[in-house]
């Protein structure tokens, strides 16, 4: 299965964890001024990722969500996550995570796995402890059930 990873990031945590998906995964990491159509009909399963900002994922990751063709997506397999604070004000707005599961879905794409957050410990984006290593478990946990998905004969 070929994995890419788009991500965006402002403070370098959603980069972090998007790279310890990728490699998780073994898949191809890059941030989203980066994603081509080509690359993305490429690949099986598009993992995307971006800082939660006011309830939503960044301008540039709903730009490249928004234009992903439908015959594309429809054919890709999806799950989303970002990087978070832990309080209040975002649980209000929700999560960049949900956000973009929902427009992935909305484009045709098959969501593989719920959508996650990882916690932040201020503004200024230092991943909490323990964080990098709960993304890697995340990981794995997709690769598992990518393989139940497949060894499952309709």
């Amino acid at each position: 299965m070929n994995v890419l990873v788009v991500y965006d990031s402002t403070y370098g945590s959603t980069r972090t964890v998007a790279n310890q998906v990728g490699f998780a995964l073994r898949g191809t990491v890059i941030r989203v001024a980066d994603a081509t159509l080509g690359l993305l009909v490429k690949n099986d399963l598009l993992v995307v990722g971006s800082p939660t900002i006011a309830g939503h994922p960044t301008k540039a990751i709903c730009d490249f969500l928004a234009g992903i063709p439908g015959q594309v997506a429809r054919r890709l397999r999806a799950i989303a996550f970002d990087t978070r604070l832990p309080d209040e004000f975002d649980r209000t707005l929700g999560y960049a995570a949900a956000y973009m599961n929902e427009m992935l879905q909305q484009k045709g794409c098959l969501s593989v796995a719920e959508p996650e957050g990882f916690l932040v410990e201020r503004v200024d984006g230092v991943l909490r402890h323990g964080e990098i290593s709960r993304a890697l478990a995340w990981a794995n946990e997709v690769l598992r059930l990518l393989q139940v998905c497949e060894s499952v004969t309709w």
